[in-house]
């Protein structure tokens, strides 16, 4: 599994959403979700990004990108990181498509 300190996701679809982060300590433990605090919306041809290190998710966790479609079907990454705040790699995500039917790509890690 690759290290990384940030997500960032690219909202190319027609409607709003949220960057959230699941997070676990271990393989063996079950899932966590860290949802941002405050305005968080991610409109149409928009992108944010979270610095995991802001977020009070512990260094060496598990950590996967959801991302929450506001009155729609979210989307989770199957793709499974660690945090280290010693790294400066980004995880990059864009999701497409309308309300009901989206799809998250992965666009890799730099």
């Amino acid at each position: 599994m690759e290290n990384i300190r940030t997500f960032k996701l690219r909202n190319k679809g027609g409607f709003v959403a949220r960057l959230f982060i699941e997070y676990r300590a271990s393989d063996k433990d079950s899932w966590n979700t860290w949802k941002p605090d405050g305005y968080s919306d991610i409109c149409a041809a928009a992108e944010r990004s979270v610095d995991i290190a802001d977020t009070g998710i512990a260094s060496g966790s598990h950590v996967r990108l959801h991302a929450f479609v506001l009155s729609g079907s979210d989307r989770t990454a199957s793709e499974e990181f660690i945090y280290s705040k010693d790294v400066g790699t980004t995880a990059a995500y864009n999701i497409t498509g309308t309300t009901l039917i989206n799809k998250l790509h992965f666009e890799g890690t730099n």
